[in-house]
């Protein structure tokens, strides 16, 4: 029979590792709530003096390029700061277990492009620079172009192939998503005064995450939230099926280990009846020459005639075995026992 303790170690290990992440997106969530939201206006300037630095922060502003914006590949009249670019098969592949056709889809390639920008006030009077964004969580593009290319039909001995092979291809998606210039742009992050003298939004040196997101404050903290509450739930389902399961794998142990003990019982008392019908009631004589060693421990009359395991040793009979949990040599557990036949 399998062993269930194992299974529950392993679904317990997944446990602890699903805790320690909602642990540490609880950290987030506390770092949010506190983080010091801060306007962009003439006033952050001046908590930036003298080489201060905000740990911190929350910022909005609108995203604009500090040179030369991205002209979209495939929508030239679309400009940002962030593009990326994919191409996706999509393709039916036959299942031999399942017996039918499943859609699929593979990405073929993916190609990023960025240009150094800023958050910009609304009315265009100060500016913060954003600089490490690929670093940054949260950050959404927008869908400025979608075309999908259906495959060409093939002739007959064409499609007859791919149908014996059992993959049809069925087009190929071309995908472009941008950053635009002009978005809302919520960064959470550290903000400092650079030494060229512009104020910078860059990621946190200790604690707390960088973003990048497309929506408000209120809005990333409630999205962070959530997965920490999915990380929660998952824990908790993990770690009362791990315990059940080890609960169940113990009350079997210890039912497979009374169930041992009571064939053992049942035996010693066969052999005890055996022994009383086909021999005359005798006074018991010890034997000065016996061998004490093979002697049970436990009653010191009745010969060694049972193996313990897990450990192995063979130290009582079987008539005392069946009232003793632990093996009286090393204390360990005794989960079977098996019957000695000596010749």
């Amino acid at each position: 029979m399998i062993d269930l303790l194992p299974a529950a170690g392993f679904i317990g290990l997944l446990a602890s590792g699903c805790y320690m992440i909602y642990r540490s997106k609880a950290k987030e969530v506390k770092l949010l709530e506190g983080v010091e939201y801060v306007d962009l206006d003439d006033s952050l300037r001046s908590k930036l003096t003298e080489g201060k630095t905000i740990e911190y922060a929350a910022i909005q502003g609108e995203v604009y390029a500090e040179n030369q914006a991205l002209r979209g590949k495939f929508s030239p009249d679309t400009f940002g700061v962030v593009s990326n670019v994919t191409i996706r098969e999509y393709s039916s592949k036959y299942s031999g277990t399942s017996r039918s056709w499943h859609d699929t889809d593979k990405l073929i390639s993916s190609t990023d492009y960025s240009v150094p920008f800023k958050l910009v006030s609304s009315d265009g009077d100060q500016s913060i620079r954003v600089s490490n964004t690929k670093q940054a969580s949260g950050l959404t593009l927008e869908a400025v172009y979608e075309h999908f290319e259906p495959a060409e039909g093939g002739n007959v001995a064409q499609y007859l192939i791919d149908w014996f092979r059992g993959y049809q291809l069925r087009g190929i998606q071309t995908m472009e998503k941008m950053l635009k210039v002009g978005t809302t742009v919520t960064g959470v992050g550290q903000v400092v005064l650079s030494s060229d003298g512009e104020i910078q939004l860059q990621p946190p040196e200790s604690n707390g995450n960088y973003y990048l997101t497309r929506d408000n404050l209120d809005t990333l903290i409630k999205q962070v939230t959530s997965k920490a509450k999915i990380w929660r739930n998952v824990c908790i389902i993990l770690t009362i099926g791990a315990g059940i399961l080890a609960v169940y794998a113990l009350y079997k142990k210890h039912q497979r280990a009374a169930e041992e003990r009571e064939r053992i019982a049942r035996i010693a008392r066969q052999r005890r009846d055996q022994s009383n019908t086909t021999t005359d009631e005798v006074p018991v004589v010890e034997n000065p020459n016996s061998d004490e060693s093979r002697l049970c421990v436990v009653c010191l009359t009745n010969e060694r005639d049972v193996v313990l395991l897990q450990c192995g040793h063979v130290c009582v009979c079987s008539t005392c075995v069946s009232q003793l949990n632990l093996c009286p040599m090393c204390r360990q557990s005794i989960d079977r026992i098996v019957l000695m036949y000596q010749s």
